[in-house]
């Protein structure tokens, strides 16, 4: 439940006037444990999100030789996703790719368009307003991947999943009741139907009332931006050959700057205003940002994070649910 609704806040960004930056969130679960439902929830929602099983630069803008430019441009997926979400089922395999080609992917994440430059076409592309969200699902992947996201200016935001391990009853539950398929259908009919609701009743043009944001949730949403820049940060470590053997060298962390984050961090609360029927903020829409601060960074920092606030921490769980309206 709680995934699905940060999700469709996500989508929701779409009908913002004032949002320029494309927000890109991604799934964290171990295989087979149904991170992808929330993803099929929005799927095939004609107008409003667009699956895919790719989004590599020659996906997004075309160079195949032997077609003409009118055929490119009908091949070209950015103009096909622009004011859309783009969905990925399986992102697993493209943050496994080496670090040119991932570093050209999440390139394409912000939203200014794409051009390319080839022997055949020379140079072709669409720039301008190619705004578009991006939702996709994956496992667990290498720590190699959050030192290249640091070079790039963070693109993706994480939010983990975490499902329980079910037990033997829980199991026999979920064959025995009815079909999972059926719920996944009823729950993907009502989740289309709302987002349906919200493009209509807004005209996919909501003019933002900043005035009357609640400027305490305004100052919370700032301080967890800037504390993900340092949440996420990277230390480097190498090794060095001194006279009395090898030791450990760590060099100054790479901190981002904060700004991109916290826009995008504000819009993902934005999106979950719109979504609730609000043009401004309120204390309601803080818990999606705190979930998905708190995932967005290496293993096992969220997991740490949570033990700290939970056992030893100024914050307890009550506070942070009194304060922010969200248990951890």
């Amino acid at each position: 439940g709680m995934t699905a609704e940060i999700v469709c806040s996500v989508v929701c960004q779409l009908v913002i006037e004032d949002v320029h930056n494309p927000f890109a969130l991604c799934l964290i679960d171990k295989a087979g444990s149904g991170k992808t439902i929330a993803i099929n929830f929005i799927k095939d929602i004609k107008g409003l999100t667009y699956m895919s099983s790719d989004f590599s630069p020659a996906s997004f803008v075309s160079n195949i030789a032997a077609r003409s430019a009118k055929q490119l441009e009908q091949i070209d997926l950015l103009p096909r996703v622009r004011w859309k979400t783009l969905l990925v089922k399986d992102m697993a395999p493209i943050l496994a790719d080496n670090d040119d080609t991932l570093r050209k992917r999440l390139d394409i994440l912000d939203g200014e368009g794409y051009r390319t430059d080839s022997g055949v076409y020379g140079q072709r592309g669409y720039s301008g307003d190619y705004l578009f969200m991006f939702v996709a699902a994956s496992t667990p992947f290498p720590g190699r991947v959050w030192k290249l996201m640091v070079g790039l200016g963070h693109r993706l935001f994480f939010l983990g999943i975490g499902s329980p391990t079910k037990t033997v009853d829980e199991l026999i539950a979920q064959t025995q009741g009815i079909s999972f398929k059926v719920k996944e259908k009823e729950c993907q009919a009502a989740t289309a139907d709302m987002l349906r609701t919200v493009w209509k009743r807004t005209n996919r043009k909501v003019t933002w009332n900043h005035e009357a944001n609640d400027k305490k949730v305004v100052r919370t949403l700032a301080q967890l931006a800037d504390f993900l820049a340092r949440f996420r940060g990277d230390i480097f470590v190498h090794e060095e050959k001194w006279t009395k053997g090898e030791t450990l060298v760590t060099t100054e962390p790479r901190i981002e700057d904060a700004s991109r984050a916290n826009q995008c961090l504000y819009n993902l609360a934005r999106g979950h205003a719109v979504l609730c029927g609000r043009d401004h903020i309120t204390k309601e829409d803080v818990w999606t940002v705190v979930r998905v601060t708190f995932d967005t960074a290496p293993n096992p920092r969220p997991k740490v994070l949570r033990e700290l606030l939970r056992k030893n921490g100024k914050i307890t769980s009550g506070q942070m649910k009194d304060a922010l309206g969200v248990s951890l």
